[in-house]
């Protein structure tokens, strides 16, 4: 199976469409979707849409595809990967952690 992962960008969907499609025509199971970079969390707690309303959640729901999430822009994030070292693992309890277990186990419960 195929999970997509797409940024807000309304270009970006028409690659997530297409991908749809064609898993479609060749019998790959779509597992869901993911909105990478979906939004911005300031120190206020407010999020911040840098790069729009996103349409991933809608497009999942229009091609009767699961959706599995949005995932932040997050320094924490951009400085585990620049050092090798999963968030996950440095910091199971960072809210980006927690957003990556909720996707994980709605990626297991789709397998089911």
């Amino acid at each position: 199976g195929a999970i997509i992962i797409s940024t807000p960008q309304d270009l970006a969907l028409t690659d997530v469409i297409r991908g749809i499609q064609m898993f479609n025509k060749t019998g790959v199971k779509t597992l869901g979707l993911i909105d990478n970079m979906s939004y911005f969390k300031a120190d206020d707690k407010k999020k911040y849409s840098i790069f729009g309303n996103s349409k991933v959640e809608k497009t999942a729901n229009d091609y009767n595809k699961k959706f599995l999430g949005e995932i932040p822009l997050s320094i924490d994030l951009r400085k585990s990967v620049d050092e090798g070292y999963p968030l996950t693992k440095a910091n199971p309890k960072h809210e980006i952690s927690l957003i990556f277990n909720d996707i994980i186990k709605k990626f297991i419960n789709e397998l089911k």
